[in-house]
C-alpha cells in the first residue's frame, strides 16, 4: 500500500467514516491500508466516503493493545490531519489512557 490509516476512532473530521470497526472504548487499533497508484485511485477511494459511506479497504486489520506498530522507510507522518514527523515510527495503544466523557 502506498499509505495507511492507523485508528482508534471510527470517524474523521465529523461524520467521515475511514475506519467503521475501530471504536474509542476497544482497547484495539484498526490499521486501514490505502491503494493510491493512480490519481484516479484518491478519487475513487474517497468519493464514497464524501458520500456518507463508509470507506472499504481490503487488507484491513485490528490488532490488540499490545501489538507494537512500526513503521520504517522514509513517509511523513500526520497526526489527527497535522503534520508531525516523519518515519521510523513506533505506534502503539496505551489502554484506559484517559477518560471519555460522553
Amino acid at each position: 500500500c502506498s499509505s495507511a490509516i492507523i485508528a482508534n476512532a471510527a470517524h474523521y473530521a465529523g461524520s467521515y467514516q475511514i475506519a467503521p470497526q475501530a471504536s474509542l472504548f476497544s482497547h484495539q487499533l484498526v490499521i486501514v491500508p490505502l491503494h493510491f497508484n493512480r490519481r484516479r485511485d484518491v478519487l475513487r477511494q474517497a468519493l464514497p466516503v464524501l458520500c456518507g459511506r463508509p470507506y472499504s479497504s481490503q487488507g484491513t486489520c485490528l490488532v490488540d493493545a499490545e501489538t507494537q506498530i512500526t513503521v520504517t522507510g522514509a513517509k511523513h507522518i500526520q497526526l489527527d490531519g497535522d503534520a508531525f514527523e516523519q518515519t521510523p515510527v513506533t505506534i502503539r495503544l496505551i489502554p484506559d489512557f484517559t477518560d471519555l466523557i460522553v
